[in-house]
């Protein structure tokens, strides 16, 4: 939230006679109402909602067993807070359940890929930030 109250709401006041326009693979219905707030507007291939949350109400992870959701989140919470305390269903409570072929998100459930005491199955990578600028001037 606050990267988007400051950061990017800053850069894209430098942007005002422009039409902004980002492309993207993936976006969640709640990012694209934030960055609509903020004049941009959000063209994905995949749009995330509910329905991709493994553990929310319309999740199509439980859709033929949805009397084991509870459960398994049960549990998944459980290691979570174990091996990433501040967010054991993954950032924002995000609990996503995919990954890409460089790295895996952090919205994602961390049993997938948090080191903490815990053997992952994919391998997490922050980002390096250290490369070239994106047209608002932070490194990408």
């Amino acid at each position: 939230e606050d990267y988007f109250s400051n950061g990017l709401t800053k850069a894209i006041n430098n942007f005002s006679n422009e039409r902004i326009c980002l492309l993207t693979f993936f976006a969640s219905t709640e990012a694209i109402s934030e960055l609509s707030k903020i004049g941009v507007k959000v063209l994905p291939c995949i749009m995330l909602d509910e329905q991709s949350k493994v553990f929310s109400e319309s999740s199509m992870t439980f859709a033929k067993y949805p009397e084991i959701r509870k459960k398994c989140k049960d549990m998944c919470r459980h290691y979570g807070k174990k091996i990433y305390p501040d967010h054991p269903l993954g950032y924002r409570e995000g609990s996503y359940a995919f990954g890409l072929y460089y790295t895996i998100p952090n919205n994602s459930l961390p049993i997938f890929w948090a080191y903490n005491e815990w053997q992952p199955i994919f391998t997490r990578h922050d980002k390096n930030y250290g490369g070239m600028l994106d047209v608002f001037g932070r490194y990408v």
